[in-house]
């Protein structure tokens, strides 16, 4: 048989005080004789009281919640990121309120929900956010930290887009996806690579297009396009499913980007295991995140590390710094991620092979 839980109305009863005086014995500062404190706290003690720290933040309309609006995902790299925020929080005195959804049809409900428990702010971790959505949210005057990712689509030539509006509170910090992508090209090209594809992800999401934009602008300045482009998922069966669509055609590429480490991951098993193509001596692989199966023997994954320390560090800044500072306009800080070499790309791209491979 489950123990009744002890509620504040018990220990008023059995110390014999209102309710109002018991709360008051819990809430450091308020207006409550030493004794009466004291014997209230000991008969709380007594009962194995312990007041609602969620309840007395709403009644005071100081929750120190901070919400964070994500959606089921398999990326191991989407852990790391929650983890490292609600650690980031604690240290500042705030507890992280988890609200998930598993599509983003559920975006708004999902912000109500926020509200409701009277959060301080918002990070949005992995659901994309209309710009009206957002400006309905933004009226309640909770700020929003969208965490690697913007609202609409992506940001062209460095320029936030026209669709955020001023003064709304809209804090983004992300990783400079367009610059990963770009050094990933100008790696393929100092090594010699001639042929190359793209395997994206989700195609509206800001991170898949600003990678996609900084390879083929690097390329492009070299007067030099994709052979292939398919996005559709970051998943690991969408890199197998796309690198066997790709290297099934008569033409192959000899380098390969792949938008995140689990569709590189598929791909390398495709290429690998189902059409024994030798990597990286016939076609480079370079992935993006660096998760912790990038690193694996079996696999030792050339990719793009997402500076996710140093994205972190910058969102509990704001919570913790400019919570309650109005931004005239919406401000977006980019970092730059770091080219990790290993195993799937060379310095210099065999010629004799390259030649033998077409």
């Amino acid at each position: 048989m489950s123990r009744k839980r002890v509620t504040s109305i018990d220990v008023a009863k059995a110390a014999g005080v209102s309710q109002s005086v018991v709360s008051r014995a819990f809430t450091p500062g308020a207006k409550v004789a030493a004794k009466t404190r004291e014997h209230v706290l000991g008969v709380a003690k007594e009962l194995g009281y312990q007041p609602s720290a969620l309840a007395r933040g709403l009644v005071k309309q100081d929750s120190n919640l901070v919400a964070i609006l994500t959606k089921a995902s398999r990326n191991p790299i989407h852990n790391q990121v929650l983890h490292q925020l609600s650690e980031g929080l604690q240290a500042i005195g705030k507890q992280s309120l988890l609200i998930q959804g598993d599509n983003e049809s559920e975006v708004s409900q999902l912000l109500e929900a926020a509200r409701q428990y009277q959060v301080q702010a918002v990070i949005v971790l992995s659901i994309s956010l209309s710009s009206n959505l957002a400006s309905e949210f933004a009226n309640t005057g909770i700020p929003i930290i969208l965490f690697n990712r913007y609202l609409g689509s992506s940001l062209h030539n460095n320029n936030l887009p026209t669709s955020l509006p001023k003064g709304s509170g809209y804090f983004t910090v992300a990783c400079d996806n367009r610059h990963g992508g770009r050094i990933i090209a100008e790696n393929f090209l100092r090594a010699g690579h001639e042929r190359f594809a793209f395997i994206g992800g989700q195609p509206d999401t800001s991170t898949n297009q600003d990678r996609r934009l900084g390879f083929i602008e690097a390329l492009g300045e070299r007067n030099i396009s994709l052979s292939y482009s398919l996005e559709q998922s970051y998943s690991y069966d969408w890199g197998r499913e796309a690198a066997n669509m790709i290297f099934s055609r008569s033409s192959k590429p000899d380098a390969l980007f792949c938008a995140n480490d689990l569709i590189a991951l598929g791909a390398l098993d495709a290429l690998r295991l189902e059409h024994k193509v030798s990597v990286p001596q016939d076609v480079a692989v370079v992935g993006f995140d660096d998760i912790e199966a990038a690193g694996w023997l079996s696999y030792r994954l050339t990719t793009v590390k997402q500076p996710l320390k140093a994205m972190v560090e910058q969102s509990i800044d704001f919570i913790d710094n400019r919570l309650n500072s109005i931004l005239e306009e919406s401000e977006v800080q980019l970092i730059k991620g770091e080219f990790i070499e290993r195993d799937t790309t060379l310095p210099t791209m065999p010629t004799a092979r390259a030649k033998a491979w077409s």
